[in-house]
């Protein structure tokens, strides 16, 4: 970010000059990630049904910028 205005060039790792009162870097996490999901609810005739579900998801690096914006 410069200026509070997000770059369209995406840093990979290495050094980069940043200057901190013009600059500023947000890390994002852009390995796979789970998110476990566990949720229950009673049918029409009052048999309990639950479920659970496991979301494996991923930020794609190409799409960073929209994602932060």
């Amino acid at each position: 970010m410069n200026f509070n205005k997000i770059q369209d060039i995406v840093l990979v790792e290495g050094v980069y000059p940043i200057l901190p009162f013009a600059s500023s870097v947000k890390v994002v996490n852009i390995r796979i990630q789970r998110t476990d999901i566990e949720s229950g609810t009673r049918t029409k005739d009052l048999q309990r049904i639950t479920t659970k579900v496991a979301l494996n998801w991923q930020i794609q690096p190409s799409k960073i910028q929209q994602v932060y914006q």
